[in-house]
């Protein structure tokens, strides 16, 4: 789910079926506001889609966006991204996070909330990028979750920040519920501590819950 601030949005977020059993989740934020930040996001989610369908892993896909992203701005305009595969049939992801918020990932069996940091630049910051490839371990009833910083970055009006422990709070409290309604309760309740303020930022979420049905 994304919440724009204004007419258009700076995020992107999107899931893509790689074969029968894995999918490919992503979701990024330009840097900046406004029409010049919306076109640049539109620009990387078509080079997304294309470089997925070219079956390319992860790191060629990430050289790749930021060598053309890098060769149209010149670093002035960059972007944050997180990548990731989920394999339903091994029940494990690996990921690349690019200058992003780090990934939440909420492991049912002792309800820690595992943060997936970045390891490397944003995209498109500087002519070439040097990634690692993350991953872990899936369980029936882990969740993972990937939102942009208009969430954590949001203030009240102390101007204190909602934050990743509130988050992760939220997260372990609603942890039985739907992907859905864990998503709806985490904009609630940060638009909640704002008090009246409001959001400063787009603001995405986007939730993967493991059931893995029986293959």
């Amino acid at each position: 789910m994304m919440q724009p601030v204004g007419g258009v949005g700076g995020d992107y977020y999107d899931y893509i079926p790689v074969n029968e059993h894995t999918v490919q989740v992503v979701i990024a934020d330009v840097a900046g506001k406004g029409v010049p930040a919306a076109l640049l996001m539109a620009a990387t989610a078509a080079a997304v889609q294309l470089e997925v369908s070219e079956k390319r892993n992860m790191l060629e896909v990430v050289n790749r966006l930021n060598n053309g992203i890098h060769s149209v701005s010149d670093g002035n305009r960059y972007v944050t991204l997180v990548l990731a595969d989920i394999d339903a049939l091994s029940r494990s992801f690996r990921y690349v996070n690019c200058g992003h918020n780090p990934g939440l990932l909420f492991q049912a069996k002792t309800r820690d909330v595992v943060p997936m940091n970045s390891s490397c630049f944003s995209v498109g910051m500087f002519d070439s990028v040097t990634c690692e490839i993350n991953g872990a371990d899936l369980a029936a009833g882990d969740i993972l979750v990937l939102y942009t910083d208009g969430i954590t970055e949001a203030e009240n009006p102390q101007g204190e920040e909602f934050g990743i422990e509130r988050l992760s709070a939220v997260i372990r409290r609603d942890s039985s519920m739907s992907a859905e309604g864990l998503m709806d309760n985490i904009f609630q309740s940060a638009e909640h501590f704002c008090r009246g303020v409001g959001l400063n930022d787009d603001a995405t979420v986007l939730i993967v819950k493991c059931v893995f049905d029986r293959m």
